[in-house]
């Protein structure tokens, strides 16, 4: 739920009579989100055929016809299989990104080769984040793994509280180590700590 409502959030103040094109379309749900809100259309793409059935089916029963969904491979389109110009991009990969060899970046880096104009991307910024925390060693990690501690009336006054303050090991500082754009797209993705 907290993802759809930023994602209609975010359509909301985007769509309206504007190309939408979708890497990963899935079950459609974006897509219904930016057909319904004044999409001018909607392009959408997955690998997965079953997927490409159900959003297609979806989408006819709802009643749009200003969307064209089909199953390929993103990174083989060409700049030829866009009949108008994108004006939003939608890139949300989920699940991890180094398995994936950060597919997103991928994505962006294509999008920048084959569309012909400029467009906005949702998500617009990919980053990672290192918590660097204080004298903490691996074998000290499951000492500080957060337990389940439940706040019982029978508890003393204050005492739940404080366990929860203290309990769990805080990191002394949070490092961006990577940070992904659609403009950035291009560099090697690498960091230090």
């Amino acid at each position: 739920a907290p993802r759809n409502r930023w994602y209609r959030s975010k359509l909301e103040q985007l769509v309206k009579d504007r190309v939408i094109f979708e890497i990963g379309c899935g079950s459609g749900i974006l897509a219904c989100y930016a057909l319904e809100l004044g999409a001018k259309h909607y392009y959408g793409i997955d690998i997965r055929s079953n997927r490409i059935s159900y959003a297609n089916q979806m989408i006819k029963t709802l009643g749009y016809n200003n969307a064209t969904i089909w199953c390929d491979d993103f990174l083989r389109l060409t700049a030829q299989d866009f009949p108008e110009p994108v004006d939003i991009l939608l890139c949300e990969q989920v699940g991890n990104q180094y398995q994936s060899d950060i597919s997103i970046q991928q994505f962006w880096r294509h999008a920048n080769k084959i569309f012909k104009n400029p467009y906005q991307s949702l998500p617009d910024c990919w980053t990672v984040q290192a918590w660097i925390y204080p004298t903490l060693l691996s074998n000290d990690l499951p000492e500080y793994q957060p337990k389940k501690f439940l706040n019982d009336a029978l508890l003393p006054n204050g005492f739940y509280d404080y366990v929860q303050k203290t309990a769990v090991l805080h990191p002394d500082r949070i490092q961006t180590v990577i940070e992904l754009t659609p403009n950035n797209a291009e560099k090697p993705v690498s960091f230090d700590i």
